[in-house]
């Protein structure tokens, strides 16, 4: 599980060492968490985060 809202250097880090070795090609997101208590959408309406 990649946390992009901790440690983002290191997550990133990781993420560059999952695709080197196992040849990832993409990556799933999940946007219903932010770290202001909203989360992504594909709209531009800020959507409340699940607690």
């Amino acid at each position: 599980m990649v946390l992009p809202n901790y440690n983002q250097a290191a997550q990133f880090d990781g993420m560059q060492n999952v695709k080197e070795m196992y040849r990832v090609g993409a990556w799933k997101v999940y946007t219903p968490w932010g770290p202001n208590g909203t989360g992504s959408t594909t709209s531009t309406t800020p959507t409340p985060a699940s607690r």
